[in-house]
Formats: structure tokens, sequence, C-alpha cells
């Protein structure tokens, strides 16, 4: 990692001084701490009715947006997703949040400058990428055919 700090930190915004490269690398290792069968600290599940709260003052891209959502559910070094399929499994894939919560998220029209909806096309392209080079083209053809419609 960027920083070669060790992980997972004790304290909240570490992640915040990385580079776009810096907060992949530490998305990934939220990832494999989260998955870690030998450490069950990290299997934290937010219970209903807690309320959690995500600082948009810091989220420059989507990575940051992983890190801080990952932060303000599962603290320093927590794991929420690293892509927007990660993310739909932590919602609704039976781990990660117990129903109903609250999501407060503080200074969103700074965050929502940064990532727009730009983001989410870009995001879908490079799907739309992936899925060309290493699947086959014609299982996915109407999405991609809805995608340009649009």
């Amino acid at each position: 990692m960027n920083d070669g700090g060790v992980f997972p930190p004790t304290e909240r915004g570490q992640w915040r001084s990385l580079d776009e490269r810096g907060r992949r690398d530490w998305l990934r290792r939220a990832c494999e701490h989260r998955f870690d069968k030998s450490n069950q600290q990290a299997h934290r599940v937010g219970r209903a009715g807690e309320t959690f709260t995500i600082d948009g003052s810091a989220i420059e891209d989507l990575p940051g947006f992983f890190c801080a959502i990952g932060e303000a559910i599962n603290g320093p070094g927590g794991y929420f997703g690293t892509s927007v399929n990660d993310f739909d499994d932590c919602l609704f894939g039976g781990f990660g949040l117990e129903a109903p919560c609250s999501v407060v998220w503080k200074h969103s029209e700074l965050s929502k400058t940064k990532l727009g909806s730009q983001i989410l096309a870009n995001y879908c392209e490079d799907s739309i990428r992936w899925i060309d080079e290493s699947e086959d083209p014609e299982d996915f053809e109407e999405g991609r055919a809805w995608r340009w419609q649009r």
C-alpha cells in the first residue's frame, strides 16, 4: 500500500490522503481482511436501528466512495464493496447490514459533483469491455443494446 501502514488501521480517515491507486489498494486489503476466515472481528454486521454516517467531503472518486462507505459501516479499514456489483452484494446479499438502518451522507453535494452520472456510465462501459474480452458477447447483447440507446 502507498502509505506502508499496518492494516486494518485503528483510526478513521487514513485512506483520505491516498491517491486513486492507493485507494484501490486500500479496498483490496479491506476485502481480503473482511473475508479472512481467521479474523472474526472483520465479520461485523451493521445492526438494525443503527445510523451510519458518510463524510462526502472526502470522496473524490468511486474508490473513495467505497472506502468511505466501508469505514462508515464497518469502522477503520472496513469493507462494503470495491465495485458497484460488490456494493449490491453487501446491500442485498444477506450480509453487511440488517434492516432497517439509516445512512446519513454529510456533504453529499460535494461528493455528488465528484461522482456524477458519468462515473456510473464509465463503470458500465468498463464492464462491457471486460465482458467483451472475457465472456461470450452474445450473452450480453440485450444489455449492450440498452446502454447504447440512451
